[in-house]
């Protein structure tokens, strides 16, 4: 069985500030009744760049979901996400020596001082069932952003 997270994309914090999906989470192939695990510096874990203005104090938080869904429908894979398993960078896109994150947390109060790329990498671990139905599976991470006054 195989299993996938796709990001979507949702909140502004600002007219020039986007975000760009770079990837989303994969599992590769998973065995029912064990655990697989992504690292957030894994080349594949979820990862994406915020595009962000000069001077804005910037924060980002992440919906995340509890269960991937199978792509035909009538089964869930259970998914999570540990409370060092999102980094980011700015201005750098390796995610190796990142600042550690809880995604369920996110981020608050980055000041960027000049225009910034904000680099951020999540991933995740799954633990399916023995019975686990096989097939590819997805879910949705929505991220928004704020701008901090």
């Amino acid at each position: 069985m195989a299993g996938a997270l796709l990001l979507v994309v949702a909140g502004d914090a600002g007219a020039q500030t986007s975000v760009t999906t770079l990837s989303g989470l994969s599992f590769g192939s998973i065995i029912s009744g064990t655990t697989t695990s992504v690292s957030p510096t894994s080349a594949s874990a979820m990862s994406f760049r915020i595009r962000a203005n000069v001077g804005l104090s910037l924060g980002f938080s992440l919906s995340l979901p509890t269960s991937l869904t199978h792509v035909d429908g009538g089964a869930t894979m259970p998914v999570s996400f540990c409370s060092t398993c999102g980094r980011y960078r700015v201005n750098n896109s390796n995610p190796a020596g990142g600042a550690t994150f809880n995604p369920a947390n996110g981020v608050l109060g980055l000041l960027l001082l000049v225009a910034s790329d904000v680099y951020v990498w999540v991933g995740g671990s799954t633990t399916p069932p023995l019975n686990q139905m096989a097939g590819s599976y997805t879910g949705t991470v929505v991220i928004t952003l704020a701008s901090i006054i």
